[in-house]
């Protein structure tokens, strides 16, 4: 094989590599959102589609679409504090318990549907 192939191959299975392993961490990040979700309860005011007590997940996705880094900060914040007006009258239980961090990983999740 020729050095100019040998070249031209490792850099194909470089950039395959890369492209798989950005892919996984995605879905990594997306299944981390979702346990997330699961595990705090959110169940009980939301689900996927449609208002239970607060908006779907999607409906909040579809408002928010394109969303920049202000507002995944705001809505993190809403998860961690609380809130009332922007979907209706009910308020959102304020949710010290789950870490900013986690928080945000929620947010994110839900903003990728």
């Amino acid at each position: 094989m020729r050095v100019s192939n040998l070249y031209t191959l490792l850099f194909s299975a470089v950039l395959a590599t890369t492209f798989f392993l950005g892919s996984c961490g995605g879905n990594a990040d997306a299944s981390r959102g979702l346990s997330l979700i699961e595990a705090s309860g959110c169940q009980t005011c939301h689900k996927m589609e449609g208002a239970l007590i607060g908006p779907g997940y999607k409906e909040v996705a579809q408002r928010y679409s394109g969303a920049d880094a202000e507002v995944v900060t705001q809505l993190t914040n809403a998860i961690l504090n609380g809130g009332s007006g922007n979907w209706g009258s009910v308020p959102m239980t304020p949710h010290p318990h789950i870490s900013a961090e986690d928080a945000e990983t929620m947010v994110r999740y839900i903003l990728s549907l």
